[in-house]
């Protein structure tokens, strides 16, 4: 690829047709290779900035190494010991577990586009999530750092509560009765889950 400015270019757009893609993409067998190498295509081009097919295997071969944002495990390790965690995630069975291992706490369960069939923000996707032992929407706090690919749906299918992390990527949306949290830390007190005071990390976008 080219210059770093295109590529920073291409972010938002890259972003933009990821969620294009996932609204429509799911056919039995697709990958979300698919979705990840459609949108990078997509952004690059709209940039005209190059665009080679080894950057969308190397993009996609590196996620199982993507680490949590600041204050992530520490906050799912206090909130574990009380509440029950589960994972709706847009990701694969294949790729799941390195994220999971990466958050370093326990979950009740952990649930896939992939054997859900569907991708969020399709109502599907979480459709499959409730028919789950003990993941009613009326039971659950539902988190995300998207509106678009998370939150509206949430609120349109009742959940009990919903966040918002806000890490500066995307724009809070009045309307939703959404809980706006500016550090994933802030989630813990968002529950009365009181964290050790020496794991405080205030970074913006935690």
């Amino acid at each position: 690829m080219k210059i770093a400015s295109q590529l920073i270019g291409c972010l938002p757009f890259w972003r933009v047709f990821d969620s294009t893609v996932l609204m429509k993409f799911w056919v039995i067998g697709s990958r979300f290779f698919d979705v990840v190498e459609n949108a990078i295509r997509r952004a690059c081009e709209t940039h005209k900035v190059e665009y080679r097919s080894s950057d969308a295997l190397e993009i996609y071969n590196a996620i199982p190494t993507w680490q949590p944002h600041p204050c992530v495990v520490e906050t799912l390790q206090g909130i574990s010991a009380h509440i029950p965690l589960v994972i709706l995630s847009n990701s694969m069975v294949d790729l799941i577990p390195h994220s999971v291992k990466h958050l370093k706490a326990p979950f009740h369960a952990v649930y896939t586009a992939e054997e859900a069939q569907a991708y969020k923000p399709r109502g599907q996707a979480f459709e499959y999530m409730f028919g789950q032992p003990g993941c009613g929407p009326d039971r659950m706090l539902h988190v995300s750092s998207s509106f678009r690919d998370d939150l509206m749906m949430a609120h349109d299918l009742g959940f009990m509560a919903n966040a918002f992390i806000d890490r500066n990527h995307e724009y809070f949306c009045d309307g939703y009765k959404v809980n706006r949290l500016m550090n994933f830390r802030q989630l813990a007190d968002l529950v009365g889950v009181d964290l050790p005071s020496h794991s405080v990390q205030m970074e913006r976008g935690g």
